[in-house]
């Protein structure tokens, strides 16, 4: 995890996530620190450390392969939380959403 933290790739997603994405949530008060909140195709985890970054104590990622300890693995068509367990579903991959619920629509 430290190695891909210090990836100048994983810097710049952190900070185009903290500067353009979390202010609107914040704004429509969809995104605070005491949110729980839901990551989805989290991938290896960058919205993941970026949300706790930005003060979000209580953030999950998932995705179809686990990035311990960032993201665990679940299936998005039977995720095992029950209803009202998240006060926001997040992704920065809406492909990867798109992939995960939809396989036979990705191509190869």
């Amino acid at each position: 995890l430290a190695k891909l933290r210090s990836s100048s790739r994983w810097r710049r997603r952190s900070a185009a996530l903290a500067s353009s994405v979390f202010p609107p949530l914040r704004g429509l008060r969809l995104l605070a620190g005491s949110s729980r909140v839901l990551c989805l195709a989290a991938g290896a985890g960058n919205a993941v450390d970026a949300l706790h970054a930005a003060g979000v104590s209580e953030v999950t990622g998932i995705d179809l392969v686990d990035f311990p300890p960032l993201v665990r693995r679940a299936d998005p068509h039977r995720l095992p939380f029950s209803d009202g367990a998240f006060d926001l579903i997040f992704s920065d991959d809406p492909a990867g959403i798109s992939g995960a619920l939809f396989p036979a629509r990705v191509a190869a």
